[in-house]
């Protein structure tokens, strides 16, 4: 399919060049540069809670065009200059994942239904950034860098696949981080900026928030209704209803849901009936 030109695929070779002399770390600027342009995009565009985007008002705006500049920059960053701190990577690629979604939908328009929404995610759509030398689809992002590329799932990274060497540790995964990414559908997530400095904070807060407000404990009926993300990742999130519902549990802490779900799992061990929510796919426009 035509890429559109806004893509990193078509990076300005001489700009990254010329600015490479001048600074000894492009990469820490570039990262700093790109942060400060998504927050400018984020404070005039998107609301406070973080649930809804004007995408309409955003693709005319200039500071689209100035973020688009500095995004195509990545294809000239060496590898080596990407960040290799954990808690570093983690932050670079979720928020990474989150600009690229909101940058995409206002380009493109949100996707339609579940064939539209796979040419998005998977890149057929044009929807990627060049990154280091590779192109980079949010499939790649979420599943091959940000999940560890977990066996037997078709969007994980083969192990001569040039990009492998990007993806975190499968073993190290944190299963929290699903809870900060935003595919620009009404049940995601909100969007937030990501921070190495305090991405545990943050992680955490994120996964108590979502689910706070998408987890439904029936004490009466010993029945608890959970986001399909759950089911969807089922693989990150606990082998058997018990391991998921605890680790629900924990990610709830001492909030009202978080103690009615703790009672209900110590009263009716194994028998606590799960159910999943329908995910509302419509677009979080503003």
């Amino acid at each position: 399919p035509h890429q559109p030109s806004w893509l990193a695929d078509t990076a300005p070779r001489a700009l990254v060049t010329a600015q490479r002399g001048v600074d000894a770390q492009p990469s820490a600027r570039l990262a700093s540069a790109l942060q400060r342009t998504i927050l400018a995009l984020y404070d005039d565009y998107v609301t406070a809670d973080g649930s809804r985007v004007d995408y309409a008002q955003m693709a005319r705006s200039g500071r689209l065009h100035a973020y688009t500049d500095l995004a195509r920059q990545l294809a000239e960053l060496p590898r080596a200059e990407l960040p290799t701190e954990r808690s570093a990577r983690l932050a670079f690629w979720i928020n990474l994942y989150n600009a690229l979604v909101i940058h995409g939908t206002a380009v493109l328009g949100a996707p339609a239904g579940k064939e539209g929404r796979a040419a998005f995610y998977s890149g057929a759509s044009g929807v990627a950034y060049r990154v280091a030398g590779v192109r980079l689809s949010l499939d790649d992002m979420e599943h091959g860098i940000l999940r560890g590329s977990p066996p037997g799932d078709a969007r994980s990274f083969a192990r001569d696949d040039p990009r492998a060497a990007l993806a975190l540790a499968r073993e190290a995964f944190d299963p929290r981080v699903h809870f900060a990414l935003n595919c620009g559908a009404r049940s995601c997530p909100p969007i937030k900026i990501y921070e190495a400095a305090n991405l545990e904070r943050a992680l955490a807060l994120a996964a108590r928030s979502f689910c706070e407000a998408s987890v439904l404990v029936d004490a009466h009926d010993s029945r608890v209704t959970l986001s399909k993300l759950f089911d969807w990742y089922r693989v990150d999130f606990g082998q058997t209803d018990d391991e998921l519902l605890a680790n629900v549990a924990r990610y709830l802490g001492d909030s009202e849901a978080g103690a009615a779900l703790s009672r209900a799992l110590s009263e009716g061990a194994g028998r606590v009936a799960l159910q999943y929510a329908e995910y509302d796919w419509g677009a979080n426009a503003a």
